[in-house]
């Protein structure tokens, strides 16, 4: 080798350890700088090892590229192999140490952005907790605090949490974790707390910082301390504070967060403020609302209702206890909601943004202002994904929207499912839930759901509900004789629910059919009894067992002979119910000929659908308008009822003689003029026939993909809507079999097959087509 060309060897060598030294350097620096980071922003500590790997991936490429240097070297090639000098010089203008300058500004502008979206997106977006919510370092979890005293101001230990949870929220960057939420998973989920407890509570709500505290009483007077972690269980922030009596303990929160806030961050922002005068305007009224919450969050919803019935007893201007009010008695009764939540918004303008906008959408639901509400519960959970009620009530209001408006069913499973992730023992959260699953034949999710429902409500009326569901779905027969014992001995209501939850939820109806059969055992009342054989009648239909249901009819009718109760029940059953013309007629005469007194608005809508479905337009017509002008003679007894309502009637009427004579395109139109207020969803004899005829309309349309949800939601809650589950399942069988999608196709006629087994003749050609159709996309049946 000649001199010269060892020197450049020589040269080339060194500049390789030099560069090894440089990139070995730099690259403790970057990682130590990525340390500082970590602690800084609490960030997880998975950064660090990221940073480690794509150091050690860069160093292969260093050690290559600083084996070239700009000098070209292909005339040392023989010249005899110029194709090889020449491919010689292209490698060796590549790896140059311009090139390698070039890759290290891009690498470091590579790490330049990311560290700059890591800094926007609040630098945790890639960690997200166990609720399904992206960590950020500005989500706070107040823990509860442990508490020494006397036994009758115990709630203190959640309530000073919740208070202080209040008092911080929105205080500069700051977000508290929704309390009741967060203290309702702390009581099922963990015992003592320790900062190693409250960091992975934290983490579980999207939380990067927590508090944890204690306070003593002694002689009345109050002494509290808190403290701020991060994530890592260091210390941000100390505060103490003492007040002389009980009724200041709004005082001590608001010492103890100004404290935080200002060893934390160097200032109390203006944004912080008293919790109490941003809810209630007494200690009285505040204790009885802290108390409901604890009731409320161990699943004593009777005795949380009290509690918040005397906050606003005490002060009237209370707007989160009416709030409370009106969202724990949803279920009872919306005319009941609508004056407590018109309360709470009348007295909202004190509250936080955050809880307004829960009373706003709220208000905006029971009013049927569904678009509204879903996007103010959009915009709160936009905020704060960990707001629990925000999670619950949009389950609810995605529940209304499904049926009434035909969206997809994956909506709401996917609301379900954040809501039971934030808080797995949401007693509303799991029985939606496990009603989409149970649309889905997902049993496993539906016997989990149940399970923490039951786990969240151990006492009360719920138990045997729960109890008997689950022995249906378990196929436990011990289980079940025992829970239908409770049921025997107890009240109609709790009969009448558990046999729609295993109509729905198990989908076992001859074990749904023995439950109700309890409601028709002589020692009952004859009101009782009555309605006993209705709801068997119903049952039997969903079964396509129409002369079984036809009987239940007449022993409802020798309990009540009214003229015209058989023959009402026997005119409403849905077009899917195959019948002569000569018998529609018939019902149509007997119907007419009936006339009680006082007139009855369900025989009027009966009378015009039959004659609708005869295709007598101008009868149906005639109808219509009488239906439509009959608010006047039903006012008296009926004064909640909308102009809405009787124009809903109307519609359906007009529709369904527009369909039954081929105009589809003019039924749609008319279909879509319906609206879904409260008093129209309230009777399921008018609008489940206005659903069902929606979706048939659609699909005689060939729009499948839109008829798909409204068929869907058929079974999801109501139990008047079983009848029409199993045709339903029919259609969206044909539907997906049509749309190419065979699988769904073969389990949605399986479902069909299950529950029509056995039913009438005039029935089997649905029975017959779905076979034929199983077998072709199976090859089995």
């Amino acid at each position: 080798m000649s001199r010269l060309k060892r020197l450049l060897v020589e040269a080339h060598q060194r500049s390789l350890w030099q560069a090894l030294l440089v990139y070995l350097g730099a690259s403790f620096g970057v990682l130590g700088a990525v340390d500082l980071f970590i602690d800084y922003f609490g960030s997880p500590r998975w950064l660090f090892w990221v940073a480690f790997a794509l150091l050690v991936t860069g160093l292969p490429v260093v050690i290559v590229i600083s084996l070239a240097k700009e000098e070209v070297y292909g005339d040392d090639v023989l010249a005899e192999d110029a194709e090889a000098a020449a491919e010689e010089d292209r490698r060796l203008r590549v790896l140059t140490w311009r090139t390698a300058g070039l890759s290290l500004i891009s690498a470091l502008a590579l790490w330049g952005v990311v560290a700059a979206v890591l800094l926007v997106l609040g630098v945790r977006v890639l960690e997200i907790g166990a609720a399904g919510i992206p960590v950020s370092p500005n989500r706070v979890a107040v823990l509860p605090f442990e508490y020494r005293g006397s036994e009758e101001s115990d709630y203190l230990g959640e309530g000073v949490a919740e208070i202080l949870s209040r008092s911080i929220d929105g205080a500069g960057e700051l977000a508290a974790v929704d309390p009741f939420a967060l203290l309702k998973y702390v009581q099922r989920e963990h015992d003592a707390l320790d900062p190693e407890q409250g960091a992975e509570i934290a983490r579980h709500f999207g939380a990067g910082l927590f508090i944890l505290g204690a306070i003593l009483e002694a002689g009345g007077s109050l002494r509290a301390s808190a403290t701020l972690y991060d994530l890592r269980s260091r210390r941000r922030a100390d505060a103490e504070a003492v007040v002389a009596e009980e009724a200041e303990v709004d005082k001590l929160t608001h010492e103890l967060s100004r404290q935080l806030l200002v060893e934390s961050s160097g200032d109390a922002p203006e944004r912080l403020t008293r919790a109490g005068a941003a809810t209630a305007q007494s200690f009285d009224a505040m204790k009885a609302y802290l108390q409901g919450e604890a009731w409320a969050r161990a699943g004593k919803y009777d005795s949380a209702l009290v509690a918040y019935q005397r906050a606003v007893d005490v002060d009237t201007t209370f707007a989160l206890a009416y709030y409370r009010l009106a969202s724990n008695v949803w279920a009872g009764g919306v005319w009941r909601d609508r004056a407590l939540i018109e309360s709470a918004r009348r007295f909202s303008e004190r509250l936080s943004w955050r809880d307004s906008l829960l009373i706003e959408a709220f208000h905006a639901w029971v009013h049927n202002a569904y678009d509204e509400a879903e996007e103010i519960y959009g915009r709160l959970l936009n905020r704060h994904p960990d707001e629990l009620d925000a999670w619950v009530y949009l389950v609810g209001l995605l529940s209304d929207v499904a049926v009434h408006r035909g969206r997809p069913m994956a909506e709401l499973r996917n609301a379900a499912e954040r809501a039971v992730a934030l808080d797995p023992h949401s007693i509303l959260g799991n029985l939606l839930l496990s009603a989409v699953a149970a649309f889905e034949g997902d049993s496993a999710t539906v016997v989990a759901s149940w399970e923490r429902s039951l786990k969240a409500q151990p006492e009360g009326a719920f138990v045997v509900h729960a109890q008997a569901v689950l022995a249906s779905l378990r196929g436990d027969a011990g289980e079940l004789e025992k829970a239908i014992a409770d049921l025997r001995a107890g009240g109609p209501l709790n009969i009448r629910l558990t046999a729609q939850w295993i109509t729905a939820r198990a989908d076992d109806i001859p074990t749904a059919r023995r439950v109700a059969e309890l409601l028709t055992e002589p020692p009952r009342p004859r009101g009782t009894r009555f309605d006993g054989h209705r709801r068997l009648a119903r049952l039997e239909l969903a079964r396509g067992r129409w002369a079984a249901a036809q009987d239940e009819f007449a022993a409802a009718y020798l309990l009540d002979p009214e003229p015209g109760t058989w023959i009402l029940a026997a005119a409403t059953p849905a077009t899917f119910v195959p019948r002569a013309d000569v018998e529609l007629a018939a019902l149509r005469d007997s119907l007419a000929a009936w006339r009680p007194e006082p007139e009855r608005i369900s025989r009027l809508f009966s009378l015009g659908l039959l004659t609708a479905q005869l295709g007598e337009a101008e009868q149906a017509e005639a109808m219509a308008a009488e239906l439509e002008g009959s608010q006047a003679a039903f006012a008296d007894r009926h004064p909640y009822r909308t102009v809405t309502f009787y124009s809903n009637l109307a519609l359906t009427v007009r529709a369904q003689a527009a369909a039954s004579q081929g105009r589809y395109e003019e039924a749609l139109h008319l279909l879509e003029q319906v609206e879904p207020t409260t008093d129209w969803r309230a009777h399921f004899l008018y609008f489940r026939q206005e659903r069902w005829l929606r979706a048939e309309v659609l699909y005689a349309l060939g729009r499948y993909e839109e008829a798909l949800p409204w068929y869907a939601a058929f079974g999801l809650e109501y139990f008047a809507d079983q009848p029409y589950v199993a045709p339903a399942r029919f259609r969206m069988g044909d539907i997906h079999e049509q749309l190419g999608n065979p699988g769904m196709a073969a389990r949605h006629y399986s479902r069909f097959l299950k529950r029509w087994e056995g039913c009438d003749p005039e029935l089997q050609p649905w029975v017959e087509q779905a076979q034929r159709a199983l077998e072709r996309l199976t090859g089995e049946y």
